[in-house]
């Protein structure tokens, strides 16, 4: 009974946040990337399969306490992260300009590193058509998870350099030299990433970038000749065939990638089949993992944290496992993983219980309703400090996308502390006031 009230209040949330985000003129939002994926995570499965997990009316308060922290997190923030013109709708200035000397050193060095890796990969497997078959996320998040992020203060600080470059050519409308650099981290992706949404989210950021700068450009410059575009009927009408339009093409990529990870020949004659979309669901299996965290807690085979997850363990991923060599797993799925499940390792992978299970394992209940207001105030913070920056908007919409992987396994403590840091460290070092320019 819980679960479908919960059930029903959730779509009711998503419904509301996509028509909310889509009126204001935007075709994604911090608030449509938390609902959409608290629905497809731990609702979609459950539905299709009736498991008796749905009858604990207990462990279901806590998916409703999760909901009710999420409708307050939606209120906290605004809708306008990505727009160029308006922040917390006031008008957005640009008030830095990162020194091109310095983004042609990220953008070579965070090259360098990118062939680097995809070398390293073709090495790891012999060929590069075993790269593409192979299980990157079992490897990746089995055996080979203590080996890396090592690197990772260093390669986001390029990484930030790298995108804001991609930004410039844009902005001086060398698109020729904007579309290649855009494309080199996107053949990297097809090489490395873990996931199937890697690469799909690189896809998603383009297409968003480029509609938010025609929007702008549209209602900055044309405001007489398309002014039925500022009506916000029709903008809605005209975001859900575009938002089909880009969703279903990316949704046949990742079964086809999933299949051919798996070793399994794809039958293109079948690709539109209804049995396409169950397939999908098959590995959401989120609503079940919470459940065993929560039950692991009850049978007191694990304990509450008291946001140890948030602040204990973060602190110690700084430190490098080459100094300290026993040093505990810092990152929440891969400890709890080990905890409930198995020891990691080859055919051994992380399971993730969403940013839900981690709150839970911090405060219980409470964290439930407290871990979506941390996620969304945080993210949107570390990203709203770039907007001052000029050529920030790609890595701003696809550090946003990043938010749906991490709402499936758990807060991002880390990158928003490197984020933040990181954009005070280019605004006070390598960049110019527009005021002086």
């Amino acid at each position: 009974m819980v679960f479908y009230a919960n059930l029903i209040m959730m779509l009711i949330l998503l419904i509301m946040e996509v028509y909310k985000t889509f009126r204001r003129g935007f075709i994604i939002s911090i608030q449509i990337l938390l609902t959409v994926g608290t629905f497809i995570y731990l609702f979609i499965n459950p539905v299709l399969n009736e498991n008796m997990e749905m009858k604990d009316e207990l462990f279901n308060l806590h998916i409703s306490a999760a909901i009710v922290g999420i409708f307050v997190a939606c209120r906290l923030i605004p809708y306008d992260l990505i727009s160029k013109r308006y922040t917390n709708n006031k008008p957005n200035i640009v008030k830095y300009s990162v020194r091109k000397e310095w983004l042609v050193a990220g953008t070579l060095l965070y090259g360098l590193y990118m062939a680097w890796d995809i070398l390293t990969v073709i090495r790891q497997y012999g060929s590069i058509t075993a790269v593409f078959s192979a299980n990157r996320l079992d490897a990746g998040l089995g055996e080979n998870y203590f080996k890396g992020n090592t690197l990772l203060p260093i390669t986001l600080f390029l990484k930030i350099l790298y995108y804001i470059n991609v930004g410039r050519y844009f902005e001086e409308k060398k698109y020729t030299k904007f579309l290649l650099l855009f494309a080199v981290p996107m053949i990297h992706h097809r090489f490395v990433a873990l996931t199937r949404f890697d690469f799909a989210s690189m896809i998603l950021t383009l297409l968003i970038f480029l509609f938010d700068e025609k929007r702008d450009k549209i209602t900055t410059t044309f405001n007489g000749t398309v002014a039925f575009l500022k009506r916000r009927k029709v903008k809605v009408v005209l975001m859900f065939p575009l938002i089909c339009l880009v969703a279903f093409p990316l949704l046949i990529y990742m079964q086809i990638s999933n299949s051919q990870r798996a070793g399994i020949k794809v039958d293109y004659s079948k690709i539109f089949d209804f049995s396409l979309m169950r397939s999908i669901t098959v590995d959401l299996n989120y609503y079940y993992y919470f459940y065993d965290l929560y039950t692991a807690v009850k049978t007191q085979i694990i304990h509450i944290e008291y946001g140890a997850s948030w602040y204990y363990y973060q602190m110690m991923t700084f430190i490098p496992r080459a100094i300290w060599d026993s040093k505990p797993v810092t990152a929440f799925s891969p400890r709890l993983t080990e905890q409930i499940y198995w020891e990691l390792g080859t055919g051994a992978p992380v399971v993730t219980f969403t940013i839900f299970g981690e709150g839970f394992l911090q405060f219980g209940i409470l964290g439930c309703f407290l871990v979506p207001i941390i996620f969304v105030v945080t993210r949107y913070k570390s990203m709203q400090v770039f907007k001052s920056i000029s050529g920030t908007k790609i890595y701003i919409i696809l550090t946003l996308l990043s938010m749906f992987t991490f709402l499936r396994a758990e807060l991002p403590v880390i990158y928003v502390i490197l984020d933040i840091c990181y954009a005070f460290i280019i605004k006070l070092f390598l960049s110019t006031s527009n005021k002086e320019t």
